[in-house]
């Protein structure tokens, strides 16, 4: 993880193209493990999830972020700014 912006969204370090690489030779969808947590899958939107729902999307920087719909990821997931973010994939 990079960083937490004021709307306490977690910032990493994947980028839309790593998400792209990952997805690629008949894979079809992404888990996140952060901490006890685990994330199904990539919105496109924060409000593709139900309020107070852990979600993971594309920011408008690019890179893979962590948020709570209507919340404060950083306050949810109580983790440092170097707690690692595990990508696996499924087919």
């Amino acid at each position: 993880m990079l960083y937490a912006d004021h709307f306490g969204n977690r910032i990493t370090s994947g980028t839309e193209d790593l998400l792209q690489q990952l997805l690629r030779g008949g894979r079809h969808s992404v888990e996140i493990v952060i901490g006890q947590q685990r994330i199904s899958g990539i919105r496109h939107t924060f409000a593709e999830g139900a309020p107070g729902e852990l979600v993971a999307l594309v920011g408008s920087s690019g890179h893979l972020e962590i948020a709570v719909t209507n919340g404060n990821a950083a306050r949810t997931l109580g983790l440092g700014p170097h707690a690692p973010v595990i990508l696996r994939t499924a087919s």
